[in-house]
């Protein structure tokens, strides 16, 4: 499968994100992937009142104003995946922390992806792992063997409680 990483290039923008849904489509790819982050779970407040390293290219006065603007909520994410949908690509977003991997379980796309900063999330695993029937993909970018066989053998675990 390719999956065309979309992430955060819509610029915050519904109609830049389904322009590249098309573009994904065109170029042939079978999936259009998305970002979902809470930023406000997802950084300390320091760095989310801190300014953002690079002004000229900020969205907001804070770097944690920046990364809100770029998020779609859970509404708009599916819409995005209806629109996927309606014109025959899969939709995917990778998540980032608890809030978003709920949300995105919510909406039940065919696929989530968990990026290698937060593939040692277990809080967050767990809630794809025990609400979620869908596939995971977990990047195993930054870690280490072992890590990948405790992430292999978390993912394994029956849960005790199911939805």
């Amino acid at each position: 499968k390719t999956i065309a990483e979309i992430g955060c290039n819509h610029k915050g923008d519904i109609e830049i994100a389904k322009d590249l849904i098309l573009l994904a489509k065109d170029s042939g790819a079978d999936v259009a992937k998305f970002q979902k982050r809470n930023s406000k779970e997802l950084l300390p407040e320091s760095q989310y009142n801190s300014p953002h390293p690079n002004q000229h290219n900020s969205y907001g006065n804070t770097y944690g104003e920046h990364r809100e603007f770029l998020e779609f909520n859970k509404n708009e994410h599916k819409e995005l995946m209806d629109f996927c949908k309606s014109i025959n690509i899969n939709y995917s977003t990778s998540v980032w922390d608890v809030t978003s991997a709920r949300e995105i379980t919510e909406l039940n796309p065919a696929l989530i992806k968990v990026p290698s900063a937060s593939n040692a999330h277990y809080e967050m695993l767990e809630v794809l792992r025990d609400e979620y029937d869908g596939d995971v993909h977990v990047s195993f970018g930054m870690t280490t063997i072992k890590e990948q066989e405790k992430l292999v053998s978390f993912a394994k675990q029956i849960p005790i409680f199911h939805s």
